[in-house]
C-alpha cells in the first residue's frame, strides 16, 4: 500500500513485464494496457488471466516493456524528480513570502 513503489519503478526500468493490482500508487505508475496490466485488488482470477496473457503474447510483453522503460526515462528519472521537487519548494516559499 505504498505511494509510488520503488520496486515497480525499478522493474519498469528493466526488461520486466508488469502485472499490478489497482492499489496505492500502482495505477499512477502503470497505465493499463500501456506500461503493464492492471488487475483489481483481491481478484486472483484476473491476476491469473493477466499473467497468462503476457505469457502467451511476446509482442504484447515487448510493447509494455518498451513503454514502461520510456516512461521511467521521461517522467521518473532523478533529474526530473529533483527539478519537480525544487519547483514545489520554490512555490511554497513564494506563497509564504506573499502571505507575510
Amino acid at each position: 500500500m505504498e505511494g509510488l513503489s520503488l520496486s515497480i519503478m525499478e522493474a519498469m526500468a528493466q526488461e520486466v513485464s508488469l502485472v499490478v493490482s489497482d492499489v496505492g500508487g500502482n495505477i499512477e505508475l502503470i497505465r493499463d494496457q500501456v506500461d503493464g496490466l492492471v488487475v483489481p485488488r483481491d481478484d486472483s482470477t484476473a491476476l491469473a488471466h493477466a499473467i497468462r496473457r503476457l505469457y502467451d503474447s511476446p509482442q504484447l510483453r515487448r510493447k509494455l516493456i518498451s513503454s514502461a522503460q520510456q516512461r521511467i526515462v521521461d517522467e521518473f528519472c532523478v533529474p526530473k524528480w529533483t527539478d519537480r521537487l525544487y519547483r514545489v519548494y520554490c512555490d511554497l516559499v513564494d506563497q509564504q513570502c506573499r502571505a507575510n
